[in-house]
C-alpha cells in the first residue's frame, strides 16, 4: 500500500541532508507544501501545529499501526507523511495537524504517544503560519 509513498521518499532523499527543510505528503502521496498544509487544516487565521507519531522510524512497515492509531485512537481524519532530518538518518513520519499553538496541549501531544515509540516521546512539533513559514516547538518534557 505505500510503495508510491516509499518511491516518493526515496526520490526525495537524493540530496537531502540533516540540514534540509522536511518534505511533507498528503494523504494520495502527493507533495504537499506547508502552506497548502495551513490552507487544509486552519479554521481561523492563527497558526496550526504538526505532531508526528512516529519516532526513529526508518521505513514504512509499521505506517499502518501509525495511521490506524491517528485516525482510531486520535479520531482525527486527515494524515500527513514527511521526510525529516534526522541526526543520523532521514525520518520518515506520520504526522496530523492539531488547530492550536497553546503550548499545553502541544506538550500534551507530544508526550502522548510514547506507547507507539517504545517509550520515547517526540522532540518537536512544527507550528505552521498562514504564510506558510514554520517554527519549531521543543519538547519541555
Amino acid at each position: 500500500m505505500y510503495e508510491k509513498l516509499l518511491e516518493q521518499f526515496r526520490a526525495c532523499e537524493v540530496g537531502f541532508t540533516k540540514h534540509s527543510d522536511s518534505v511533507m505528503f498528503d494523504e494520495s502521496f502527493n507533495q504537499i507544501s506547508a502552506k497548502e498544509i495551513y490552507n487544509l487544516e486552519c479554521t481561523s487565521n492563527d497558526p496550526v501545529t504538526m505532531i508526528a507519531v512516529t519516532r526513529h522510524q526508518y521505513d514504512v512497515d509499521k505506517f499502518p499501526k501509525y495511521v490506524d492509531y491517528i485516525k482510531n485512537q486520535l479520531d482525527i481524519d486527515t494524515i500527513y507523511f514527511g521526510l525529516w532530518p534526522g541526526a543520523n538518518r532521514i525520518e520518515y513520519d506520520v504526522l496530523y495537524v492539531i488547530d492550536t499553538v497553546d503550548d499545553n496541549t502541544i506538550q500534551k501531544h507530544l508526550n502522548s504517544h510514547n506507547l507507539l515509540n517504545d517509550g520515547v516521546s517526540q522532540e518537536m512539533a512544527l507550528v505552521i503560519s498562514n504564510d506558510g513559514t514554520t517554527k519549531i516547538i521543543e519538547n519541555s518534557r
